[in-house]
Order: C-alpha cells, then structure tokens, then sequence
C-alpha cells in the first residue's frame, strides 16, 4: 500500500495552477448548440469540446477529450450529476446570465450553468480542458475546473473542500458509489457517496492530516508529455536532493506503462473497497438480525454477554468439555454460581446464519426435554451460546461399552428424546425441524433426563408447511434421510428428523447387544440379521435379559425400523412414535424391510468406537476424538480471537 500511495503521490503532485489567459472571445453572446445540429464548442487545438454529450439514456452537458489516437470522446466534465440528462427538445444560450438551457417549444428554463456578479461577455472552451465563462474585460468569471465531477485533467487541482465523485457507470454519468475528498485538514481520502466525513468511514487516506489547510491535488503534463519530480543521484555524496528539485522528461511508451500500473492499482484498491464494504454491510446485517430478535422476545429473551463476560465465566476458557463441528464447548459459571456449558463457534464468516439460526429457533422453544439457552455473545466474528450445563454429557458416553445404561433408563431417554422432537414438530407456534438429530447433540442432566441441543441446522417452517424448500445436505452422516440427498425419495419435511431419530434408536439397542452378546463380532452389527431373527422370527437375541428389558427392546427396534422406512410418506410422525413407545407392544405392527437395508449398520450410519480406558467423542465430519484428549486442552487458534 505504501508503493501505491507513492505512485499516486508522484503522479498527482500537490502543486497549483491557473487558467490559460483568453484575449479574446471564441465563443459570443447568442452563441448557442443544440443536440442534433452543432452540438458542441472545440478548443482551438480540437482536442477538447464543449456541449451536448449523448448517451445510450439521452444527452447531458458535458465536457470530452478527443484521443488523437482513435478519435473517441472521453467525458471529463458533467453539468449537474444529480440529474445529467436533458430533453432532446431544448437550445443552449450563452447570455449575459450565463449558460441557459430552455425548451425549443415552451422557453421554459432547463437549467442554468455559470453564476456570475458581473455579465459574461464570453466563453471559451481551452486547449486545457478548461470551459470557462468571461466578463467584458476577459476576466473569468466561472470556470469548470473550479467545479470538477469524476476526474481531473492536466492543470486542473483539487482545492481543499472540492471533491471528485465516480460515475454510476460508463454510460451512467450520474454520481456513483464512490467520493474523493481533499479535506480542508490537508487530507485526501475515498469515501463511500453516502457516508459522513469521518474517519471510520473512509476507505483509503493519505495520511496527511495537518498539513495545512492550502494543500491540493493536482495533475501536470507539459507539451502532452509527463513529468515527475525525482530525486538527483549526481551529488557528490550520494544522497539524493530534495524532492522537486529535478525535472525529467518520459516518453509515451513509459507514460503508458505508469498509466496501465494506475489503472491496475485503481482496480485493486476497488476490490479492497468492495471487501471492505462488504463486510461491513455483513456485520450490519448480523447486528440488525440479532436487534430484531432480541426485539421480538423482550424479556423472553436470552440474555446477551459480552466477549468479556464470556471469558470471564469461563475462565479464559480453561476446561474444555468437548468439541465440534461448529466450535468448542467450556464449561463455565454464572455470578450467581449456576453452572454452563458455552459454546464458542468458530470464527468465520460462515457459521453466522447457523448462529442466528440456534438463537431464534431455541429462543421460540420451552420443553423439558430441550436444551434451556441461557444467552448468547456476538461481537463482530466473535460469537458464543451460553446453556444450562448438562453434568452427564452427551447420550453418546451412555450408550457403548463400559458406560453404559440401564434398559430402563435408556427406554426413558428415547421416550423423552420422542417427546422432545414431537414438541418441536407439533408443540412449538412455528415448526422446528433439527436436521441433526444424533446421541452427540441428546445431553443429560444430572437425573438422566435427556434434552435436544445443537439447532445450528434447523430449518423453521408454519406448522401448515410440512415441505421445506433447502438447498444441499445437513446433517451428520449416517443419521441423514435418503430425501435430503436426494429429492428422488421424496420431499424434505419434518419425516427427515424421523428417520434420524430412527437410526439413533436402533444405535442405542445394538449397543446393549454388543454390551451383552459373548462375541460382539460383525454379525450383531447387521440389520438384516436383526430385522429377520428378532422382528420376523421373534427370536430372543440375549437369554439374560428380563421379559421386560425384552420388551422394551423389541419397541425400540420395531419403532426404529418403522421410523428408517425409505420414503417419508412411510414413517409415522413423532406424535405416533411417542403412542406407540408409551402403549402396548402387541398393538405395534411388524414393519416393512427398509428399501436401503442391505447393508450391515456401519454403512448406514457411523459408530462410535469404544474400550474400556477411553470413550471417543466425534464431530460432525465423524472423526473421532479421544475425550481424554479434550480435558485441560486448549485450541489456541479457535480462541485467537477471545482473548487477544
């Protein structure tokens, strides 16, 4: 950046200027131009006009260079930006009041251009670029480089408190998106069109704040050849003299080359410009939807922490319970003692719709069986989910190998996990659909009680909407209904959390299998197996268990395998899957063979590996983690932010 305000500092020099000196009067009073029969006024040399100036929308006034090169005309100067075109019916005057634009068939007054104290004798348009206006005694009275619009030319500067503003387009000569500024402070700057001038919102500076209130912005070329002022390396001693002292000569292939290296500079600076603004616009926005939630739910809702709050209830984020596809979860602690669990996501653009998303969905939700959001923090890239903490963790400890759980207690969590998911789809004032729906993100307080977290991906929708319109896949793989890869078996509703929730509870059957079956080989992974043996054939899997653990088993897999039915309209709703998980066995027919089971289960869906010294714990992408490896670690790269 440093080289680029270099470059722009020797091409436009802070020097000053005056008008060519006119003797005489090119241009008379009564002098007019029209837009179809002589147009314009040439300078002398022929290489700039003065006049009507036509566009694909219409004609505007302007002033144009004529390229000697390929005899294209350049617009330099436009009369009144805010609304440059005018009819085509109208006549241009050059009077005593300057320059007047009236209707051909009603002499109403257009517009006027050149306010003078003294009547104008004359006007000439110069060699220079310069259309300027005179009195009697050819003095100028108004002239257009006092009054520059998106560019400057050979001789014109830019005195303090003027300013050059783009045009829209290249056929749009209205003012554009963007504003350079010579300040009064002796500061150049590029501001947006619409923005104050302020600091915050300039986008590029010189730097030169104090330098003087006299200080301007000026482009020279001297015989249609460029000059710039550089450093004399002929001294005795080596050092250069100082700047301004020499002047050299460059030829027009060399201008060429600095013109094309300007022009590539411009074209990046717009591209910063174009992030920048993007981004700001991003964080607006993000700010904007978060105001209007907070709006909405007044005192329901969550409370909101600063990034200062956050590290200080979780100890600059010293114990780490687990971790994630979207961030890391710390335990922390309330001033009033309360234990939590945040949730610090990671700092991309990309996860700030999942933000909102988590925010309003758990916002509009009040179950037993649902994850209670305590607040939230969002600082520009910074954002976190403050929750009651869950002492027993996630379902996915509690359901392999040495940490297993009762049949009862494992019956009581699929039947909340049931009712929380039937709340979501039927309880709630708009439906929520989780998409993610995974022993990972079902916590358990301190009693067991299971409890619906991690809404990064829910969709909501009316509760009349069943279809949800969504582009690409969500979800865990493994846990993911056959329609939301593919349209072919049907729509995305709310059956998509269904078959998750399917899946998961035929996951928490074998699991007790492999607990108990003497081998835990290949074969009691298999539903086929178990779909023939224990659903068709009715033949007991384990002779350990009780009749009632029999029982309870046989629900969950006759319901697991109704809920994985390959097409929606085949799986019951989570209202039906909590009255049959709550009635009587015998009242629950045997389920058709999935269309996708011919498969062992570890195609369908993604284990969760254990042993007896460590339980994993895997993120959304089923890379597993060992979980003493997450106990005092610290992901210095997610919390570069936090705790700068």
């Amino acid at each position: 950046m440093s080289a680029a305000v270099m470059l722009l500092y020797l091409l436009f020099s802070c020097i000053t200027s005056k008008a060519d000196e006119v003797t005489n009067f090119p241009i008379s009073l009564s002098s007019s131009l029209t837009p179809s029969i002589n147009s314009t006024w040439l300078s002398h040399s022929n290489e700039f006009s003065f006049g009507f100036y036509h566009t694909p929308n219409g004609y505007a006034v302007c002033v144009s260079f004529t390229a000697y090169f390929d005899r294209s005309r350049t617009v330099v100067w436009t009369a009144n930006t805010n609304d440059p075109i005018v009819p085509d019916n109208v006549v241009m005057l050059l009077t005593e009041d300057g320059l007047v634009l009236k209707r051909t068939d009603s002499s109403e007054t257009v517009i006027k251009i050149g306010n003078s104290s003294r009547p104008i004798g004359g006007a000439a348009m110069l060699n220079n670029g310069n259309f300027v206006l005179l009195d009697y005694l050819g003095i100028v009275m108004w002239q257009t480089f006092d009054h520059p619009t998106d560019c400057l030319v050979p001789g014109q500067f830019l005195s303090p408190g003027t300013q050059l503003f783009s045009h829209a387009s290249e056929t749009d000569l209205r003012k554009g998106m963007f504003r350079l500024k010579m300040q009064t402070d002796g500061n150049l700057v590029l501001y947006d069109s619409d923005s104050l001038d302020v600091p915050k919102d300039a986008y590029y500076a010189t730097g030169t704040v104090g330098k003087g209130d006299n200080i301007s912005l000026n482009l020279e070329i001297i015989e249609d050849v460029a000059f710039v002022r550089v450093a004399n390396s002929s001294t005795a001693t080596g050092s250069p003299l100082p700047f301004g002292r020499k002047w050299r000569h460059f030829n027009l292939p060399l201008l060429l080359g600095v013109s094309l290296g300007t022009a590539g500079l411009l074209v990046s600076l717009l591209v910063i410009i174009y992030c920048t603004r993007r981004r700001r616009r991003w964080h607006k926005e993000n700010r904007q939807n978060i105001d209007k939630l907070l709006l909405k739910h007044g005192s329901l809702a969550p409370k909101r922490y600063s990034c200062k709050q956050v590290k200080k209830m979780t100890k600059c984020f010293r114990d780490k319970l687990g971790q994630g596809g979207f961030g890391v979860v710390y335990k922390g602690e309330l001033p009033d003692g309360q234990l939590v669990a945040v949730k610090v996501l990671k700092e991309t653009h990309d996860n700030a719709d999942e933000f909102i998303n988590e925010v309003a969905s758990i916002s509009r939700t009040s179950h037993v069986n649902i994850v209670n959001l305590l607040g939230f923090c969002s600082e520009k890239k910074r954002r976190a989910l403050v929750y009651e903490y869950m002492p027993n963790k996630s379902l996915d400890k509690f359901i392999y190998k040495s940490c297993s759980l009762e049949w009862k207690k494992l019956y009581e969590v699929a039947v909340g996990v049931a009712r929380g998911l039937e709340y979501l789809h039927r309880g709630c004032n708009t439906r929520i659909v989780h998409f993610d729906i995974k022993p990972q993100n079902i916590l358990l307080d301190k009693d067991f009680c299971p409890k619906i977290s991690d809404f990064g991906l829910s969709k909501l929708c009316m509760k009349k909407h069943s279809v949800i319109s969504m582009l690409g896949t969500r979800g865990t793989v493994g846990y993911i209904a056959p329609e939301v890869f593919s349209r072919n078996f049907g729509v995305v509703s709310h059956k998509s959390d269904v078959y998750s929730c399917g899946i998961m509870l035929l996951h928490m059957v074998e699991s007790k299998y492999v607990e108990k079956g003497s081998s835990g080989s290949s074969e009691t992974c298999n539903l086929d197996r178990v779909y023939e043996h224990v659903l068709v054939q009715r033949e007991r899997e384990d002779d350990l268990m009780s009749e009632d653990e029999e029982e309870s088993a046989r629900r969950m897999l006759m319901l697991g395998f109704w809920c994985i039915q390959t097409f929606p309209m085949e799986r019951p709703t989570m209202s039906k899957v909590v009255e049959m998980l709550e009635g009587k066995l015998q009242s629950i027919e045997i389920p058709p063979r999935p269309f996708l089971l011919s498969s062992p289960l570890q195609q369908i869906s993604s284990f969760i590996s254990c042993n007896s010294s460590t339980c994993t714990n895997w993120d959304s992408d089923s890379h597993p983690t060992p979980c003493s490896s997450l106990v005092g670690s610290r992901d210095t790269t997610q919390l570069q932010g936090w705790c700068q």
